[in-house]
């Protein structure tokens, strides 16, 4: 899959974007919401894992868009600090799972494998090859 990570802690987004590499996925990380929004626009990606908490607009008014919701492009809202409220209103705007931090990558590799049968054969194909791609630099980071 194609996940696009929108994660202001660059560390915390190179941690995921080398779980996702671990896991077979391509990903790209943008620093804030406005910079995902842009992304949207120019690839799509088959997954959106946000942060909560990100500089200028937070994961739910991300979700509030319309560009987002049109999409139809499943988003994963991850934070460590959002209340229960928070996380409720995040499922409400669209979000399919709510994941704490700190992340259960167990929890969140459960979470991608259940999306995997959503996405076109050829990505499943592709992830599946791992063994056969040659680690390549970091995807860009926006």
């Amino acid at each position: 899959m194609r996940v696009l990570i929108v994660e202001d802690d660059r560390s915390v987004g190179t941690v995921l974007q080398d779980f996702l590499f671990e896991l077979g996925h391509e990903s790209e990380l943008v620093l804030s919401a406005e910079g995902a929004l842009d992304r949207l626009q120019q690839n799509r990606p088959d997954l959106v894992l946000l942060d909560f908490r990100l500089p200028g607009m937070n994961g739910l008014d991300f979700l509030h868009e319309r560009q987002v919701r049109d999409s139809r492009i499943p988003v994963i809202v991850v934070s460590g600090i959002a209340s229960e409220a928070q996380a409720q209103a995040c499922l409400r705007r669209g979000a399919i799972e709510f994941v704490p931090k700190p992340i259960v990558f167990e929890h969140l590799q459960r979470v991608l494998q259940s999306l995997e049968p959503q996405v076109p054969a050829r990505e499943i194909e592709m992830a599946s090859h791992t063994s056969d791609r040659r680690r390549t630099p970091r995807a860009r980071v926006a």
